[in-house]
């Protein structure tokens, strides 16, 4: 494998440079604070800070971090392969677990698409007709996924399997993050450390099959770097494959997309090799049109025409702003449909009007931020250890 370039080094770097002073504060943080999201008739998703005891905290972590330093020694010596399959089986055993003692069921926008790909599987399309799906055309991603799964198993009166696919899927989430270490860094020390804790990081808000399909973007990304044989062009096939399912069922996962690009671009300017430039392009034309193509794909098969969607960038004026409690949500920067479906009603579901006056709001609020520093720091502050914490 080759070896990495200046400039390489020189990004690796600083992102790290920059990503010890962001969870180093984090750190700092989590000793003295908590967050809880509580769910209550006054708040659908309240935020309430609890200011924790430092002290306790401190030493708990000490005890954890003395555990782990005694117990990692004893679990190098087990394969890590063994290991690995461990963590599946305690994922996958738990995680049913939950799911058959649970019995959630669908609410809100998860009916609203799962019953959508239950219809679509039935061969009726009048929710096409709803202007749900106009609004929020991005949805249709994630109803062609359901869709697909009802047509294998069955448009049943219970979703319980999607819960078990998902229980699986976070089980290949965890592998695939090991695999990450494991090419990145090319330490046993580290990949036991992620079996030992990576048990204890919970995807609490997501599309579990984003997240998965996201993680096997990069490491068929990074497998396609440091491959030196022709099978280098099927994991970057994979790799742009993943990325563009990620992003059909959740569209966040545009996030990971960049990342993936400014990693490929380092890399081209590193080995100027034209099988980068065509993975870059690639990657990038087949993720930003999928939706599109789904939404055509719906369109035809329904023979009806969606209305404007809701702009995206109404979604950074909510994040810009405090929620006033709007649908019970209580922290910086949290939900307010004020922002998005409200602003795109009053401009009569036109997509340019409201994108207009969603960048007016954005203008002003970013000139507030500019000239009230103390009222800016508490904002972001708020919402960062909000969303973090």
């Amino acid at each position: 494998a080759e070896l990495p370039g200046k400039l390489e080094v020189w990004v690796r770097n600083i992102i790290c440079a920059f990503a010890l002073v962001i969870l180093g504060f984090c750190l700092i943080e989590s000793f003295m604070h908590t967050m809880e999201l509580r769910k209550s008739d006054e708040a659908f998703e309240g935020i309430i800070y609890h200011s924790d005891n430092f002290l306790v905290n401190a030493i708990c972590i000490a005890v954890v971090l003395l555990l782990v330093a005694l117990v990692i020694p004893y679990l190098e010596k087990i394969p890590i392969g063994i290991q690995m399959g461990v963590l599946a089986a305690v994922t996958i055993t738990l995680g049913s677990i939950w799911v058959l003692s649970s019995q959630s069921a669908p609410t809100e926008d998860s009916f609203m698409v799962t019953n959508a790909a239950r219809m679509a599987s039935e061969g009726d399309y009048s929710f096409m007709s709803d202007r749900y799906f106009s609004n929020y055309s991005f949805q249709l991603g994630f109803v062609l996924y359901c869709e697909c799964f009802m047509r294998l198993f069955g448009p049943h009166d219970t979703l319980l399997y999607f819960e078990f696919i998902n229980v699986v899927l976070l089980a290949a989430a965890y592998m695939g993050l090991i695999l990450i270490l494991r090419r990145l860094f090319h330490s046993k020390r580290i990949q036991t450390i992620a079996c030992l804790t990576i048990l204890f990081s919970v995807f609490i808000y997501g599309i579990i099959p984003g997240i998965t399909f996201a993680i096997y973007a990069v490491l068929c990304e990074i497998l396609y770097f440091q491959s030196e044989k022709k099978i280098k062009y099927l994991w970057a096939a994979c790799s742009v494959i993943c990325i563009a399912l990620a992003a059909m069922v959740k569209l966040n996962n545009y996030i990971i997309l960049i990342a993936m690009v400014i990693m490929a671009l380092i890399k081209l300017i590193q080995r100027r090799k034209l099988s980068d430039l065509i993975y870059i392009v690639v990657a990038v034309l087949l993720t930003l049109s999928i939706n599109s193509s789904v939404c055509k794909l719906y369109e035809a098969r329904s023979d009806t025409k969606l209305n404007d969607s809701l702009p995206m960038i109404s979604y950074a004026v909510m994040g810009l702003n405090y929620p006033y409690n709007v649908v019970g949500c209580t922290a910086a920067g949290w939900y307010n449909g004020s922002y998005t479906l409200g602003n795109f009603e009053s401009h009569n579901y036109d997509a340019k009007e409201a994108a207009a006056a969603s960048k007016e709001q954005i203008k002003e609020r970013l000139s507030y931020f500019a000239h009230h520093y103390q009222d800016t720091n508490e904002f972001f502050y708020e919402k960062y250890m909000s969303q973090w914490n």
